[in-house]
């Protein structure tokens, strides 16, 4: 991912985040990975330093269809070491566990690209800080997105969407609502 702010114009976050997906079953799969980030202070409560992030995740991810909608769900848990950058120089990084709940709902329209359907998502994913501190079981981030999906080719479509990013920053007693324009360039397997 590459994250802009300011219509493209300042640096937000790069995030890496390889990882291996297994089909348990159709439509439900089981994932792994690591995931770097470094975040730059953006927004209207910006940190006061640059932030590194090294996190280990793990999900399970389903997907299914009601008729033409198509439903997915996704758990994901994260451990996550994250330290401010000062000077060049990495500070000691804090530890915190993290799980984030998703799902989406995907509806194919009357458009086509191609004899391709356009489709329309409306997504939800909420992100909450587990088993530390005061943070235990708070909610630490919301994303609502709504969108439009393009097909590209028969495995590749390009989501163009929304994003209401909202954080809630007790040290401030503030809470920071992003608007966001997100571009997904989306390839499925065979």
């Amino acid at each position: 991912h590459w994250r802009r702010m300011g219509i493209g114009a300042g640096p937000q976050q790069v995030l890496l985040r390889p990882g291996f997906l297994w089909t348990i079953v159709e439509g439900v799969r089981a994932g792994a990975g690591y995931t770097y980030a470094a975040t730059a202070p953006y927004g209207e409560l910006p940190t006061p330093t640059p932030l590194r992030e090294h996190r280990l995740w793990q999900q399970i991810h389903i997907a299914y269809a009601l008729g033409d909608l198509g439903i997915q769900h996704r758990i994901r848990t994260e451990q996550r070491w994250i330290a401010p950058l000062v000077d060049g120089e990495w500070e000691r990084p804090s530890y915190q566990n993290r799980v984030r709940f998703m799902g989406r709902g995907q509806l194919p329209t009357l458009f086509t690209v191609d004899d391709r359907r356009v489709t329309l998502f409306v997504q939800e994913e909420l992100f909450v800080n587990v088993g530390h501190g005061g943070a235990a079981a708070r909610l630490t981030q919301n994303r609502l997105s709504v969108g439009i999906g393009v097909p590209i080719t028969p495995r590749q479509r390009l989501d163009i969407g929304y994003m209401n990013l909202w954080n809630p920053i007790p040290a401030r007693s503030a809470n920071e609502s992003n608007h966001t324009l997100t571009l997904n360039w989306v390839i499925s397997g065979g």
